[in-house]
């Protein structure tokens, strides 16, 4: 799994450009995540004009400890359950 939303997205927002296109044109999107950056207020925004949007999330525990040795890269589990709460909070 790749996810778009790596660390240079906050640098160069090109996911921003393509989800502008998606909402010009109300096109669905379908993404799988594994960082929090799809839950900032801008993505957000963006996500709630397109209308048919389906995000997933990857992780492989909720348990901080373990994710750290099992994953030590990725980001950590309660970033992740953070994130997908505020995109079920945002009426998405």
């Amino acid at each position: 799994m790749s996810d778009g939303f790596q660390p240079a997205e906050a640098k160069y927002p090109r996911n921003e450009a393509v989800l502008r296109v998606l909402s010009r044109y109300k096109l669905p999107y379908r993404d799988q995540h594994e960082r929090p950056l799809i839950g900032e207020a801008l993505y957000l925004d963006l996500l709630k004009s397109i209308g048919s949007v389906v995000v997933q999330f990857s992780f492989s525990t909720t348990r901080k400890e373990v994710a750290a040795r099992v994953e030590p890269f990725s980001t950590a589990p309660d970033a992740i359950l953070r994130t997908m709460e505020r995109l079920a909070t945002s009426a998405l």
